[in-house]
């Protein structure tokens, strides 16, 4: 899912007018949300269990990156902002999550990674600046039912 930020710098310049000395400032705020998704992501499984975190934070994550498309107007870079935080916070849950249940489980496997930076860059080139957030939206919306339909709302811990 990361992959599908890539284009973001070009979405904020080209679309959103956001200042040069800017960019960075607002593409480093999903490395925020990381951090706060590292800090809440054992608080989260310890108090509600694995499964039911996983649950949460993925719909979660799937509403904050409405905000990235939808950012307009004076309010626009505030609300980037928060759904790139956000967003980059559920994604954080998810990865801790579903790779410490991986790991206890399966041998790592990191074949399809590469993959993700060239789909980005195809749906930018296909979609445009406005259109591949939106993309991303439609993705982040298929990871909850994907995880919502596999038996894990019955459960309280992955493992």
């Amino acid at each position: 899912m990361r992959s599908f930020l890539a284009p973001l710098p070009v979405f904020l310049v080209r679309t959103l007018d956001t200042p040069a000395g800017l960019v960075g400032v607002l593409i480093a705020t999903e490395r925020f949300g990381s951090l706060i998704g590292a800090a809440l992501a054992p608080k989260l499984a310890d108090r509600v269990g694995s499964a039911r975190a996983l649950l949460v934070t993925t719909a979660f994550g799937a509403v904050v990156t409405l905000l990235l498309p939808l950012a307009q107007g004076g309010w626009r870079l505030l609300l980037f902002a928060l759904g790139n935080t956000g967003f980059g916070a559920s994604v954080v849950v998810l990865s801790i999550l579903t790779r410490t249940r991986r790991q206890t489980v399966t041998p790592p496997s990191w074949g399809a990674v590469p993959f993700g930076p060239l789909t980005a860059g195809v749906a930018v080139g296909l979609l445009g600046n406005r259109g591949s957030p939106w993309l991303l939206c439609a993705l982040a919306f298929l990871t909850p039912p994907a995880v919502w339909t596999r038996g894990i709302r019955r459960m309280r811990d992955l493992m």
